[in-house]
């Protein structure tokens, strides 16, 4: 987010200061001009134009770098998915995610490496659950283990776990290259027909 640094109120000098003011003429009211010593010599003047012109230039400047900052951090921020450039700039791709009694729909089933935003979305009556798994197995051949998938015979890539009904949950996992099963691993819902197939290439 971008940050502004709040300014400090403005506050009157707190010590005493002394107002000079021009002699005046003994005969007239007109002020007499000021004597020669309080004049600033024309050098000095010059000197003093010179900084006030530099200064108002590194005012201009600096507010110019700051917009430039400020726009660079709203884009980074606004695309903020996308990590090719760094780890932490690369543009995330949206993964749409639909649970359904007894489905799992992704649309499309293909992405490229790198931070993926899964947005995934209980359609179903039944609380269900999104597990990732690296795998060269086809998504209807994984092992079962008590009425549900062993995980831990498999390499997880990621999870977001039980969802209620009608719930709807994004969750950003980083995957590599390489053939992945989408499922619910629920008791019964992955031999019930809940997984498919998903790609990252």
């Amino acid at each position: 987010m971008v940050r502004r640094d709040r300014h400090p109120s403005a506050r009157r000098p707190s010590g005493p200061f002394r107002v000079i003011t021009p002699p005046r003429n003994v005969i007239g009211t007109r002020a007499a001009p000021f004597p020669a010593s309080w004049r600033l010599p024309v050098t000095s003047r010059i000197h003093r134009t010179g900084v006030a012109i530099a200064l108002v230039a590194l005012g201009i400047l600096a507010a110019a770098c700051g917009a430039d900052t400020e726009v660079a951090t709203a884009t980074a921020t606004a695309t903020g998915t996308t990590t090719t450039l760094a780890p932490d700039l690369r543009p995330r791709t949206i993964v749409p995610v639909t649970l359904h009694e007894w489905s799992v729909v992704t649309e499309p089933g293909v992405a490229a490496p790198g931070p993926l935003l899964f947005q995934v979305a209980n359609a179903g009556t039944l609380e269900h659950e999104l597990v990732i798994v690296r795998t060269d197995l086809a998504a209807a051949t994984l092992p079962i283990r008590d009425g549900i998938v062993d995980a831990e015979a498999l390499e997880v890539a990621g999870e977001v776990e039980a969802m209620a009904r009608g719930e709807r949950v994004e969750a950003e996992f980083g995957l590599e290259a390489g053939a992945y099963v989408l499922l619910c691993n629920l008791p019964g819902h992955y031999e019930a027909g809940m997984r498919v197939a998903f790609t990252v290439r």
